[in-house]
């Protein structure tokens, strides 16, 4: 699990591996190799998804194929992370972090009584921090995240409990922490090595532009440790904001009707400088939205005798979204707009 925004310049795009399969692009007509889930609900993007959660419960990781529990199906398995439920104890915390960099973290929850059969759970994330990749504009690297949630939970009877919630989360950042180890001048087909004997050939062909100091040649001349030499811009931009409805009903004590009724809301831009340099080599930019809705329901129950279990699961995905994606090549700008749909619908019977 790491944040990976390859060729984008998004610094919350979830790069999620399980026994080698998953997924590095972030392109909205590729599904993720590995299902990421947030109190049930299927999240369709990477870009996004690495916002810092409050209140996590717990954590499940499911390996290999997913499709036969919940949610819809992907090949690499799933990650679930759970909220804490509102309670009819009255609690809270507060956690302040600081740190180098300037780092400063705070979160704030508060969980209690509302009412005779409603409880609440609120929860606040604010976090900066400096860059420590040396940039002119602004240092890479740095954080800059405002986060909130809030969930009801209604005990309408004694057999059927209904939760709501809501999240946003917003980050405005110089971008992820780059910089340039190696221009890859010997790497066959690369870039630097186009860029350098074809546009620059006069100045730069091989084998005397690998050392030349001549500032046309794109070479190790702007590998610096701790320090990104690029000029084009780059910043990554991302807000997030989605509710849940749950209802679960106890039919009887072997039978069991689970309803998950979820919407989300994507809207990013971000840049990249990918050659680190002063050069127009590879530059990129996207914007970014997308929108999603998805319900599942789910009959789960046991035999009288407790020896089988078994679950009944429907399930009704609907996406959409857009992406303007320009690509700044040395020879050619390439704009390209992606407009995409998704639909996908489940329904089996899993023993």
């Amino acid at each position: 699990y790491q944040n990976n925004p390859q060729a984008g310049g998004s610094s919350s795009v979830a790069t999620v591996y399980i026994r080698g399969v998953g997924q590095r692009d972030f392109l909205g007509t590729i599904d993720n190799g590995v299902g990421f889930y947030i109190d049930g609900v299927y999240i369709a993007r990477t870009v996004g998804a690495t916002v810092d959660l409050v209140d996590v419960d717990r954590v499940e990781v499911l390996r290999g194929p997913q499709g036969t529990l919940f949610g819809r199906n992907n090949v690499g398995g799933a990650v679930a992370i759970f909220s804490k439920k509102p309670t009819d104890v009255f609690e809270g915390y507060v956690d302040a972090t600081i740190g180098t960099d300037s780092l400063a973290k705070l979160k704030v929850s508060v969980n209690g009584v509302l009412g005779e059969t409603l409880f609440g759970n609120f929860s606040a994330l604010r976090a900066t921090q400096d860059g420590y990749v040396k940039r002119a504009g602004g240092d890479l690297g740095d954080d800059d995240t405002s986060a909130f949630r809030g969930s009801l939970l209604w005990q309408a009877s004694d057999n059927v409990e209904v939760i709501l919630s809501g999240d946003y989360s917003t980050e405005d950042e110089n971008g992820p922490a780059f910089e340039l180890l190696d221009a890859g001048t010997l790497v066959e087909g690369s870039f630097a090595g186009f860029y350098n004997n074809v546009l620059h050939a006069d100045e730069c062909a091989y084998p005397g532009g690998i050392a030349s100091t001549n500032p046309n040649c794109y070479n190790n001349q702007y590998a610096r440790e701790g320090e990104n030499l690029g000029t084009f811009s780059t910043f990554s931009k991302t807000d997030t904001w989605g509710s849940t409805l749950q209802v679960t009903w106890d039919i009887n004590d072997k039978l069991q009707l689970k309803s998950i009724t979820g919407y989300r809301d994507l809207d990013a831009e971000f840049a990249r400088d990918s050659d680190a340099s002063p050069l127009t080599v590879t530059h990129f930019y996207d914007s970014f939205e997308s929108s999603q809705f998805s319900q599942e329901l789910q009959l789960s129950g046991t035999t009288e005798d407790d020896k089988l279990k078994w679950i009944v699961g429907l399930y009704y995905f609907d996406e959409e979204g857009n992406n303007l994606n320009i690509l700044d090549f040395a020879i050619a700008n390439f704009n390209s707009c992606l407009l995409y749909t998704s639909d996908a619908a489940d329904d089996s019977l899993r023993v």
